[in-house]
């Protein structure tokens, strides 16, 4: 039974009340048990094929893939308007995943200049692929308390932002994420795959660095059918390869020993942030892996599900900065996943609870009034 503050209509008040009694739920929830394992298949095994910028958009690549190229998304006068932006703000981080630096928030309020665009793109998609997420998109309510948002919205469309600066050079000011899928987008509801987000390009020097690597689905199926049946059509996980000694001191002895009579050359820790369970992938994610050759202005255009990271750097020279746009279907929320998980997804939910918790906090007549429609 969910805790009675997180049924009403005004969490604005409550929200520390309900995301304290979401966290005794959640810690009461912790999984048990440890560990499942998964086999890379294929001796000789070709690699993915990445989609070409010179394709443009092909939207069976992200039924087949997972993702797709937007050559020159935006303009070279929007990646000016963009950088002064992001240069007038400090950074956030991004406690989930343990960066301190090279991650700046977006307010929704300043992606609105982007709705049209937006709009055209989920048009495109999705009259041409089964992915649904909305058909309206979303704006900021003004109200005496701030900046409330439209959330019980019939069909709508969230648009969020961050902007991403990862730079070989300075380490410490950089986002650079190994392999994961997007924690955030796992949170509200189950299907992953109906959410999409625009990695766009603002500046990067070098075309083969600086990039974005992705796994598409059709080699995780190939190369790792049993990863990609637990996360095709989920978000929120990350994979670490691992060696030998890093498994004793964290995991069981009985693990352990089971991992030296492992004959794989490698073995990927693979962990998934809504539950705490975890297991593991004998074999490399970079094997499976792929980095589109993109330039400034372009864009990356994914799904939900799709197992991404920073390029690694190839040298000190290697840097790029970036906006990741994210959209994100606003319907009623499935309060049945909300209320489920692990202590990572509780620790992600109180970092920015607003986020999370005032998702009911407008009516449908405010849906009418105050959103827009396609």
């Amino acid at each position: 039974m969910l805790p009675r503050c997180c049924t009403c209509t005004s969490c604005w008040l409550v929200s520390a009340v309900c995301i304290a009694a979401w966290c005794q739920l959640a810690l009461i929830q912790w999984p048990q048990g440890c560990c499942w394992h998964a086999e890379s298949k294929g001796e000789r095994w070709p690699g993915p094929s990445c989609p070409d910028r010179t394709a443009g958009f092909q939207s069976q690549d992200l039924v087949e893939k997972g993702f797709t190229i937007l050559p020159d998304a935006i303009t070279a006068e929007e990646i000016v308007a963009m950088e002064r932006l992001r240069l007038s703000k400090t950074f956030t981080g991004n406690s989930a995943r343990g960066s301190t630096g090279g991650v700046w928030e977006i307010e929704a309020h300043e992606l609105e200049y982007l709705h049209p665009r937006m709009v055209r793109l989920l048009k495109s998609i999705q009259e041409s692929t089964d992915i649904h997420i909305g058909t309206w998109m979303f704006k900021t309510l003004e109200s005496k308390d701030g900046m409330t948002p439209c959330w019980q919205a019939q069909d709508a469309v969230h648009l969020s932002g961050q902007f991403f600066h990862t730079n070989a050079s300075d380490p410490a000011s950089s986002a650079d994420l190994g392999w994961h899928s997007d924690l955030e987008l796992g949170i509200m509801n189950s299907n992953a795959s109906h959410h999409i987000s625009v990695y766009v390009f603002m500046d990067k020097p070098v075309l083969g660095s600086g990039g974005l690597s992705l796994i598409p689905h059709d080699a995780l199926r190939k190369r790792a059918p049993e990863l990609s049946e637990r996360f095709v059509h989920r978000a929120a996980s990350d994979f670490v390869e691992l060696n030998t000694s890093e498994v004793c001191e964290q995991y069981p002895p009985s693990l352990c020993e089971q991992l030296k009579q492992s004959t794989a050359e490698h073995v990927t820790g693979v962990f998934d942030d809504l539950t705490d369970n975890h297991g593991f992938y004998y074999g490399q994610m970079d094997d499976m892996s792929c980095t589109p050759e993109l330039k400034p202005g372009d864009a990356i255009v994914f799904r939900g599900d799709v197992i991404h990271r920073t390029q690694a750097h190839k040298n000190m020279a290697s840097w790029r900065t970036s906006m990741n746009l994210r959209m994100q279907s606003i319907n009623q929320p499935d309060w049945h996943i909300f209320y489920n998980g692990g202590v990572t997804k509780t620790a992600s939910v109180s970092y920015r609870p607003t986020q999370y918790i005032v998702q009911q906090s407008c009516s449908l007549e405010a849906h009418r009034q105050y959103c827009s429609a396609v």
